[in-house]
């Protein structure tokens, strides 16, 4: 994961280049954009320990991108800011 931390001013453009959320997929939840991937299961998977090597692994739909767009999302709504994801 250390690969990922320098990079994480992601703008939100940029996010929703990688991370939708619409009613139709996964319930609405958020997922990697083109897939069925929650970003809470590569979240999750990141507080697990797993490295972007192994996500990207198990995930071959996944990119290098779309994590770090995870982490970006993610830290956004710690700081209570929201972004509306819609496709």
């Amino acid at each position: 994961m250390q690969d990922l931390i320098g990079s994480l001013a992601v703008e939100p453009e940029e996010i929703q280049r990688h991370i939708i959320v619409n009613h139709t997929i996964c319930h609405g939840q958020a997922c990697i954009r083109g897939t069925r991937v929650l970003v809470s299961v590569i979240l999750d998977a990141l507080a697990g320990g797993d490295s972007s090597t192994r996500i990207l692994r198990n995930y071959p739909g996944v990119t290098e991108e779309d994590i770090r767009a995870c982490l970006a999302y993610a830290a956004l709504l710690t700081r209570d800011q929201v972004l509306i994801l819609q496709d």
